[in-house]
């Protein structure tokens, strides 16, 4: 009402005690977030998101008026970014690392129902074994010991408090912080409420009194230009958008566009800086950083180190450099056959089964996607299998022990095992896909599985459409049966959000489209990435496109070659492909992004 009436300081502290009352009110949700109501707290945070577009707004709106706000704007992003995943990390990792035996072997025989429930249900109801309700039922009643279990593990747990400052005291002097935000822009004083998406950036630098607000543009604008630059195929589209040549190629292909929406608002306030942890939020996510074109032959990683982050409130942990070390041990999947016989697969499974049980049940969640009705065939990939073996050569050669599956051996099994200690570095070259979600509910017959693709909050169904292919998979792919007790060779998202892998230090996924998914307001986006980060992962190196055969042997050798020899893994990745972007235009290194 202050607002409305013009009264502009009155306004101001309104919103911010109001703020203030959102946040605690947030606090007081998360602190009661069990295992299984990650969906039910993320609509839950719809009110959140709608308090702040009202602040967001008046704050934008009267920038210059008050422009210490910035501050309050940081911390809410601090709080809000992946609060569901990161609560949910959270909670495990003070169950794994407690005390209390009894808690934590609920918490095992938890994950081992909560799978075979997800397993059952995506069957169709003639196949299933077990009764799905009694499942069910078993599940609540372990989570109900859970949370009653963790309730003293909390207490002695004080969560510390970041703000925007500590992240400040973690920059040098030539390095900057960048949070990317996006939101509902209303205009509350005027007579209509805009419905447009605003884009900004929030940016810290070492000598700043507040973060720098920064408008970049509205969400309709850069749809409009993301599809007016659509091309015939990946390889079009990719030099449409990053590649900015002079007379090098048609004046067709002028990047300069995307540095104009994204970037160039930016650039005015970076001098003297040369390295920047950024945050992408809404459809930057799917936007490469490093390829966005400044101008002729000179693109940003030409510019600035950058260091693409979860939240930049990362900055904060105390970590040191992570560079490999001798003791670690490496899973290396490539050259994988995904026309496998049956008994060839079957054969090959059996070294990793420990009985002959039905805790192995098949997944056949690509009923739901359009897998089938395109009768896709996955091709062998020759230059997996060269990418895998130059990896293990040179991770021999480092006393790195490694273990490498190809051909049959590939086998999703292999990567399921129960009870295994996952390795510090998986690297997976394969097939990997993304379908986007459905805007209308499938038909399906009466004994498949039905899928609600309007459930746009449902983590398990976004999950399941994204995944990596293993050996085999073709035959399931295009509605085939596996062997009898053996898994698919599909793994889907959702299945590696179920494991554990908090043992792990990287995980490469060289295959195309591992780093796209849906993106779910300020949780980011639903894939791949944030499975493996689920499971504990600390750093995923994924794809933003299709990608080249030969090309990315050659970006993740030198990656591995520059991480072997000392360097931290972020200054291994930025220098592999610095050195790639010399020799070759974006299509070819850029689709790569490593996310911490």
């Amino acid at each position: 009402m202050f607002d409305k009436l013009g009264k502009k300081e009155k306004a101001k502290d309104a919103y911010v005690k109001a703020n203030y009352m959102y946040l605690s009110l947030l606090n007081s949700l998360t602190s009661n977030i069990t295992l299984s109501t990650e969906s039910r707290i993320a609509q839950s945070f719809v009110w959140f998101n709608y308090s702040l577009n009202s602040f967001y707004s008046f704050c934008l709106a009267n920038y210059s008026k008050f422009p210490y706000l910035t501050g309050d704007i940081y911390n809410d992003e601090i709080v809000k970014k992946g609060i569901v995943m990161r609560t949910i990390k959270e909670l495990v990792a003070l169950i794994v690392n407690s005390d209390n035996e009894e808690l934590k072997a609920v918490f095992d025989e938890w994950v081992f129902y909560r799978e075979r429930y997800a397993k059952l249900k995506v069957l169709p109801i003639s196949e299933r074994k077990e009764s799905l309700a009694e499942i069910e039922s078993k599940v609540r009643l372990l989570e109900q010991q859970i949370s009653s279990g963790i309730q003293e593990e909390r207490k002695s747990k004080d969560k510390a408090t970041i703000g925007w400052k500590d992240i400040q005291q973690k920059l040098q002097t030539d390095e900057a912080a960048l949070e990317f935000i996006h939101f509902h822009a209303q205009d509350i004083s005027g007579e209509k409420w805009s419905d447009s998406i605003m884009y900004c950036a929030l940016l810290i630098r070492p000598d700043y009194t507040y973060p720098k607000l920064i408008p970049l543009f509205t969400e309709r604008d850069f749809r409009t230009f993301l599809n007016r630059n659509k091309g015939k195929n990946a390889f079009d589209q990719v030099r449409r958008l990053y590649t900015r040549y002079k007379n090098k190629y048609r004046s067709y292909f002028k990047g300069d566009s995307l540095y104009n929406f994204v970037w160039k608002p930016i650039e005015k306030h970076l001098s003297g800086v040369n390295k920047i942890y950024y945050s992408p939020s809404g459809l930057l996510h799917k936007i490469s950083f490093a390829a966005i074109p400044v101008e002729d032959d000179l693109l940003l990683i030409d510019k600035y180190s950058l260091q693409h982050m979860s939240s930049t409130s990362m900055l904060t942990r105390d970590h040191a450099d992570i560079k490999v070390d001798e003791k670690y041990k490496a899973l290396l999947y490539g050259g994988i056959l995904y026309d496998s016989e049956p008994d060839e697969w079957s054969e090959s499974g059996k070294q990793f089964r420990e009985d002959h049980s039905d805790y192995f049940i098949r997944d056949r969640s690509f009923q739901w996607t359009d897998s089938l009705r395109s009768n896709i065939s996955w091709s062998y990939l020759q230059g997996t299998l060269n990418e895998v073996q130059k990896i293990d050569s040179l991770l021999t050669k480092y006393h790195v022990s490694t273990t490498k599956l190809t051909r049959s051996n590939a086998l999703e099994e292999s990567f399921k095992q129960k009870g295994q200690e996952m390795p510090e570095i998986i690297h997976i070259a394969t097939h990997g896909f993304f379908f986007p979600e459905k805007k209308v509910k499938s038909k399906s017959p009466l004994n498949a599985p039905t899928f609600n693709y309007n459930e746009t909050m449902n983590v398990d169904n976004s999950l399941m459409r994204s995944g990596l292919l293993f050996a085999g998979a073709n035959n399931v792919w295009k509605g085939g049966f596996p062997p009898e007790g053996m898994e698919d060779g599909v793994l889907t998202a959702y299945e590696v959000s179920k494991l554990n892998l908090r043992n792990t230090k990287l995980v490469v996924l060289s295959a195309c489209e591992t780093g796209l998914g849906e993106i779910k307001g300020s949780e980011g986006v639903y894939g791949l990435q944030r499975a493996f980060k689920l499971a504990g992962a600390e750093y995923v190196i994924m794809s933003l496109w299709q990608i080249p055969d030969q090309q990315t042997v050659e970006l993740m050798t030198l990656f591995y070659k520059n991480w072997l020899e000392g360097n931290d893994i972020r200054e291994a990745f930025y220098a592999a492909q610095k050195e790639m972007s010399i020799k070759y235009e974006p299509f070819y290194w850029a689709a790569f992004v490593l996310v911490e």
